[in-house]
């Protein structure tokens, strides 16, 4: 079902302040982390990878990165 333009932009606005806060708040510019964003969990229940960087984390930031620099873009699956 197509959204309308109400919608449309209030979740484009959300999209906007999660980009900014993980910007803000998560990005490892600057560190030596291995990875884009910290503070990520791989298995929080099993005590394992808690605040570390996760490769599908960056992942979906890349993507969200290039969805709102290249609204154009499709991506390949």
């Amino acid at each position: 079902m197509p959204l309308d333009d109400e919608h449309k932009e209030r979740y484009y606005n959300a999209a906007i302040e999660i980009m900014n806060a993980l910007i803000d708040e998560c990005s490892t510019e600057g560190t030596d982390a291995e990875g884009l964003l910290a503070h990520g969990t791989y298995y929080y229940a099993g005590r394992l990878g808690i605040d570390e960087c996760c490769i599908w984390g960056d992942y979906f930031y890349l993507e969200a990165l290039m969805r709102l620099s290249n609204p154009e873009w499709e991506k390949f699956w």
